[in-house]
């Protein structure tokens, strides 16, 4: 893992694909509220290992966790998100250039990333045709953007560690279906509002379809 500048915005974090001997697709991850990106990075790198780079995006620092060894961070909007994410990506590309494969990218967001994520994906659905949503983003499938996003032909993973994040995904789920859009949720148990380790296990084993028939992701 390896701190990242991005202009205009605190330094991101990125878990390096090692060993490759061409281009690497990318994943972000966001993180939650009163939360930190190497965290996520950590938990995202023992998912993808080396098949791809995966970015982190910092967000802003919460001013109440100032005084702590390690504050933690928070996403203003899901607009200031998008247009992180939009820098980070930039700001990756020109570091390591031909190593970052050109095309999609995975979006995954825990918590508050997660419920950012929704409007994201749904703005650009052809950029983040794959998401996986843990702990949140049931609850913002407007109609509309059911729609956009299935004209994106991707699809979704939700990932629970409590029932009623379940009951929700499985929900919303049932409506993406129905609009063309490939959904899934797995549930580690009633583990809490974490990556647990039984959801990141169950994360981890359907990876390969999320990102099944993108042959980048295949090396």
């Amino acid at each position: 893992l390896i701190a990242l500048e991005v202009p205009g915005f605190r330094p991101a974090i990125v878990s390096l694909p090692l060993g490759s001997a061409g281009p690497r697709p990318v994943l972000v991850a966001t993180h939650g509220n009163f939360d930190r990106p190497e965290w996520q990075c950590e938990t995202w790198r023992a998912i993808v290992q080396d098949a791809g780079f995966v970015l982190c995006p910092r967000g802003v620092a919460r001013r109440d966790t100032a005084h702590l060894e390690h504050p933690r961070f928070h996403y203003p909007s899901n607009q200031a998100l998008g247009r992180e994410i939009e820098a980070g990506l930039a700001a990756q590309r020109a570091r390591f250039g031909a190593r970052v494969a050109a095309g999609p990218v995975v979006y995954a967001g825990f918590s508050q990333g997660a419920i950012m994520g929704v409007p994201i994906v749904s703005r650009a659905p052809r950029q983040f045709p794959r998401a996986v949503l843990l702990e949140g983003g049931a609850g913002q499938w407007s109609a509309a953007r059911l729609k956009a996003f299935a004209g994106g032909g991707g699809r979704v993973l939700f990932g629970c560690g409590q029932p009623g994040c379940a009951a929700a995904g499985k929900r919303v789920a049932a409506q993406l279906e129905k609009a063309g859009v490939p959904a899934r949720v797995v549930y580690g148990g009633n583990v809490g509002h974490a990556y647990a380790e039984l959801v990141t296990r169950q994360i981890q084993e359907h990876f390969a379809w999320v990102v099944e028939g993108d042959p980048r992701w295949g090396r």
